[in-house]
């Protein structure tokens, strides 16, 4: 078989030996032949040329001297001299000056050229698999990346919005009761103060909406499980370490079919979730996380040992409201998004009645694969 995605470039200002090579090897190898440096490097410039077979004596352009430009200007490209005359001293400035991965003298012999061409021409076949499997990867790691910070970003934004809209409620609440023993001027420059905050918080939430209406279109893929709820639990450690200690049960093999982006963020929630209801028991809890497969289906459950959710709560929670307060809290932060980001991957959240510990139970299903492979 041929190395067509790999040409050979042979170089020699002599007509009949490029007819010679050409014959002897073109069966075998993809073969391109110039009679001068110059056209050589014309071809250098226009095709993927794997490997450089230069005869040393041409007139104006010499075979070390194209060895030193390709060296320069093409330095993945195998580089071997040919000459008549064995020198020490042509030899020596072949490699120094040209970078020459062999050295052959005429006569050659015609099955170590075959071995040498061969050899050359795998070397680059490996090379450009490693540069591509490096490109692959250097991607998938920007990828991951990328979507490590979507989601964190998305996280803090959610919280800030939060804990400032929870603040804001507080603050007209007691001014409420306040206002009324202010002189009328005071007490007016209170409520236009209030006024402009209330509309500050509203574009934060318009801006938040936006922002997660463009961050969060599924990309769904096929992802290991192990590598999201890792990458989850170290995004939310620093906040649930010090009230709760992490138990996982999840096969090292498990896969899911989501958005890996969006999968984080829903577990982000739940943990922060978690902490809540564990800070209020007052004592050191425990957050579990278990991953199974059942058919093409991925369950998880992630449960916690606070105060846990009343049973007539277990639907409400994901309702979202339509105030403007309980519409933030759930937007990018609260459960109603939760299931919004399950249901637009084709999967889905609830609440089991109950758990392995004493308080909450989520339990999370995802495809394991492609919906249109399942569905096929």
């Amino acid at each position: 078989m041929r190395a067509t995605d790999c040409p050979i470039l042979y170089v020699d200002d002599e007509s009949p030996n490029i007819v010679v090579f050409e014959s002897t090897f073109g069966e075998e190898f993809e073969i391109v032949c110039a009679s001068s440096g110059e056209q050589a490097l014309e071809l250098l410039d226009r095709l993927p040329i794997a490997v450089l077979l230069a005869d040393q004596r041409m007139p104006g352009m010499t075979g070390i001297d194209l060895c030193e430009h390709v060296r320069e200007w093409h330095p993945g490209v195998v580089r071997i001299l040919v000459t008549a005359y064995s020198d020490q001293r042509t030899a020596i400035d072949a490699i120094n000056r040209g970078g020459l991965h062999r050295y052959l003298t005429k006569p050659w012999d015609v099955w170590e050229v075959r071995q040498i061409l061969a050899e050359a021409v795998t070397r680059v076949q490996l090379e450009r698999t490693v540069t591509a499997l490096r490109a692959t990867i250097a991607e998938r790691n920007r990828m991951v990346t990328l979507g490590f910070i979507r989601a964190r970003i998305l996280y803090d934004l959610a919280n800030v919005t939060t804990t400032l809209l929870m603040t804001s409620s507080n603050l007209e609440h007691d001014l409420k009761a306040a206002t009324t023993h202010l002189p009328p001027l005071l007490r007016e420059s209170v409520e236009q103060e209030m006024g402009e905050l209330q509309r500050a918080l509203g574009y934060l939430v318009e801006l938040h909406d936006k922002t997660r209406t463009i961050l969060t279109r599924p990309v769904p893929g096929q992802h290991a499980v192990p590598g999201i709820v890792r990458d989850a639990i170290e995004l939310i450690r620093p906040e649930v370490g010090r009230v709760a200690r992490f138990r996982v049960s999840v096969p090292d093999d498990l896969v899911v079919w989501v958005d890996r982006t969006d999968l984080i963020r829903i577990f982000l929630n739940l943990l922060q979730n978690a902490r809540r209801a564990i800070e209020s028991t007052g004592a050191e809890g425990e957050i579990y996380l278990e991953a199974t497969q059942d058919g093409t289906v991925v369950r998880i459950v992630v449960a916690d040992s606070g105060i846990g959710i009343p049973p007539d709560q277990h639907e409400r929670v994901f309702r979202p409201e339509t105030s403007l307060r309980a519409r933030s809290l759930g937007t990018g932060l609260g459960l109603p998004i939760c299931r919004e980001l399950a249901r637009a991957n084709r999967g889905d959240i609830t609440i089991l009645p109950t758990g392995p510990l004493a308080g909450a139970a989520f339990c999370l299903t995802f495809p394991c694969t492609s919906p249109e492979v399942i569905d096929g």
